[in-house]
């Protein structure tokens, strides 16, 4: 008599074994588990410092055969397993920002570095939910279908939702492959889909032993379409190529506010700037100027009269407002007349998120500069050189739909950040690639100042045309062809890859439509 198994049995269909594999039990139970977490844990290497790109197609299919004719419990389990390795691995530059930036008391870093991770590893885990409820027993749509869709729309709720958290897309690991042209057209959460997409192809040849050569010619079909679409110029020159110079005076962010590093920090933005003098437009970092709103027209007045006097466009980062009534901007100021104040802070570090908590609580979490105020979301385009300037201050790099905001009005993007907190990490790498994407993404040329991590000047095709060593005192000179027009992407923006991605999955759930059986070989 046949013995039936339940569904949850470990050694029966809760198991995502592929092809040969379904009968050795080699990924069963447990074992996938420990596939999931540790495919998580690789799936950093596709970013940067690393730049593996081509490894997340691998990562991504193992990941997927491991949800594979489990619950929808059981695959949300497996999804969360590999977000946890994933932002563990890829994020724990967090823990380092707490401690030596933020001054957070001992042990707090920890634990909210911990709490971080496991919040976001929900995201990975409900991917993987929906997809095995709405397609259980379907494995090749669950590849082809379901999971690189959920995964694209679980990737811009964790950007979106409570501030987001737009870090280690999976978009972001295919800068430097054939995959990098989808980026104007579809942005960082189409990418990221197809990147899921090449996986669940992947994956999907080992599911079947027939069809290989359609499967192998969708792979093949995706990577030739991404060549054919980087060889096309969405934005075209506005004006002549100008000369622009970035300034990364290498702070050590524990005595960046000290007086004596203040001073000097000071005089070398100021000689460095009379020093490249002849340049269109210089950058300074952001809060290079290190001082309280009340000193910093004092210490910028000399240099404020000369730009004026010459006309030379000096974008210099200060912090703006009146600490004594409470609150201040972190703002990009041109010398020569115009201010941007940052529209998007970071928890914790620039504001305390939750207002009504207990006193002690506030007092134990609130850092020393957590005090900022939002900027307006209509404020004027800075100018330099000439041209419009689609400004961003450090964080905000990594949304794209706020750097959209200045365009097509904008012809350069400048970007002017601070990544000393995070020392020898791989957060500066990593803010260097969202930068050279957001590039890509726009058709625009891109000016990133930090204090200290990358300075560079990146293409608009995200190539690097000229950059600083992260830890070192420099200044990038290069010249920056101004651009107009739009790439797809930045006049359709994400909406349409979400809504067509929310219609497709509930219609493809509700139809049910037939797909070959997994092989029980």
């Amino acid at each position: 008599m046949e013995t039936i198994i339940p569904r949850e049995t470990e050694a029966a269909r809760d198991v995502g074994e592929t092809g040969a594999r379904r009968s050795s039990g080699l990924l069963a139970g447990w074992r996938t588990d420990v596939v999931s977490l540790a495919t998580g844990a690789l799936f950093p290497l596709a970013f940067a410092p690393y730049g593996y790109g081509l490894f997340a197609y691998p990562v991504l299919a193992a990941f997927f055969l491991a949800c594979l004719n489990a619950s929808a419990t059981r695959a949300a389990w497996r999804g969360w397993l590999f977000g946890v390795g994933q932002f563990t691995v890829g994020c724990g530059w967090v823990y380092t920002g707490l401690q030596y930036g933020g001054g957070v008391q001992v042990g707090l870093p920890l634990l909210l570095t911990v709490f971080l991770v496991g919040v976001l590893a929900l995201y990975p885990a409900l991917a993987a939910f929906v997809s095995a409820s709405l397609y259980a027993r379907r494995p090749h749509a669950m590849l082809l279908v379901a999971l690189p869709l959920t995964w694209a729309l679980a990737e811009y709720a964790r950007s979106t939702l409570w501030t987001g958290f737009p870090w280690l897309l999976a978009g972001y690991s295919q800068i430097d492959t054939p995959l990098a042209g989808y980026a104007p057209l579809l942005g960082v959460f189409g990418t990221g889909m197809i990147t899921a997409l090449v996986g669940g192809l992947l994956g999907s040849l080992l599911l079947r032993r027939q069809n290989y050569a359609a499967r192998l010619m969708g792979i093949t079909g995706l990577f030739l379409f991404g060549l054919l679409l980087l060889q096309i110029s969405w934005t075209e020159p506005q004006g002549d190529p100008i000369k622009v110079s970035l300034l990364q005076g290498n702070a050590v962010q524990d005595e960046k506010w000290s007086n004596h590093s203040r001073t000097e920090q000071m005089n070398w933005y100021q000689a460095q700037t009379r020093a490249h003098w002849n340049s269109d437009l210089i950058v300074w970092p952001e809060t290079s100027v290190a001082d309280t709103p009340a000193n910093v027209e004092f210490l910028l007045a000399n240099l404020r009269a000369r730009s004026i006097r010459d006309a030379k466009d000096v974008i210099v980062g200060v912090v703006e407002g009146d600490f004594a009534k409470g609150g201040y901007f972190n703002s990009l100021v041109n010398l020569r007349g115009g201010i941007y104040h940052k529209r998007r802070l970071v928890p914790l570090a620039e504001y305390f998120p939750w207002p009504n908590a207990p006193a002690w609580l506030a007092s134990v979490l609130r850092l020393p500069m957590s005090d900022a105020r939002l900027g307006e979301d209509d404020q004027a385009l800075l100018e330099g050189a000439g041209h419009k300037v689609g400004a961003s201050i450090c964080y905000e790099i990594s949304y794209s739909d706020e750097v959209r905001r200045a365009l097509p009005g904008a012809a350069v993007l400048v970007n002017s950040g601070n990544d000393a907190a995070f020392r020898q990490t791989d957060q500066p790498y990593q803010h260097h690639e969202i930068a050279r994407f957001r590039a890509l993404e726009t058709g625009r040329y891109l000016v990133r100042t930090v204090n200290t991590g990358i300075s560079a000047v990146i293409g608009s095709k995200g190539e690097v045309v000229a950059s600083a060593r992260a830890g070192e005192q420099s200044v990038v000179t290069a010249k920056v062809q101004p651009l107009q027009g739009r790439t797809p992407y930045v006049w359709l923006g994400d909406m349409p890859l979400v809504v067509v991605g929310l219609v497709f999955l509930v219609f493809a759930g509700v139809s049910r439509p037939s797909w070959p059986p997994v092989p029980q070989s």
